[in-house]
């Protein structure tokens, strides 16, 4: 037997089957996957075919909706108390002028204000629920709260942002029963 012959006996035979590139000893990548995995489950395949992930984690949406929330909050509890301060103040400094437009201030600020303190306490109440990821219901309703108009017009657009990204990050909220999409 000569020596090319030999050598031709040491090598390995070409791949019959299985994936091109492999040799019939060599297990695949996919093969060695599925044999430590094991089978891919109908929720694996569902989450791979809806394109979302089969975990949810934890993304920027939910605290970044409820960050905005917050801050949006905060301001119109701010200019509510003002709206309630001021409307109060600038009463009792115009009484001695007109007692009508004395009243009106008066209750115009004080309706205002305090329509402004409700939605912001709202509004921060369901930012912080919205970055703990609890409740979605009333993480949504703070970041409505935040988009209602006030005489400021950045807190109603980082409101309207709020629901937005509360609302795309909805499946990460603990006890979401709400269908997938």
């Amino acid at each position: 037997m000569s020596s090319q012959q030999r050598e031709g006996m040491g090598r390995e035979m070409p791949p019959v089957g299985g994936e091109a590139g492999t040799r019939p000893g060599m297990v695949s990548e996919a093969e060695k996957r599925e044999r430590i995995e094991g089978p891919v489950t109908w929720e694996e395949m569902r989450a791979l075919l809806c394109r979302e992930p089969a975990v949810h984690e934890r993304t920027w949406r939910p605290t970044t909706g409820g960050l905005l929330a917050i801050i949006s909050g905060a301001w119109n509890l701010v200019i509510g108390l003002g709206a309630v301060f001021g409307g109060t103040f600038l009463s009792d400094f115009i009484a001695d002028f007109n007692t009508t437009l004395s009243d009106a201030l008066q209750g115009v600020g004080v309706g205002a204000g305090s329509a402004l303190i409700v939605l912001g306490i709202i509004a921060i109440v369901g930012g912080t629920y919205a970055i703990m990821r609890r409740m979605w219901g009333m993480a949504l309703a703070g970041s409505i709260a935040a988009a209602f108009p006030s005489p400021v017009v950045l807190p109603t657009l980082m409101g309207i942002l709020s629901i937005i990204f509360n609302t795309l990050g909805h499946m990460e909220f603990k006890g979401t029963n709400l269908p997938r999409t």
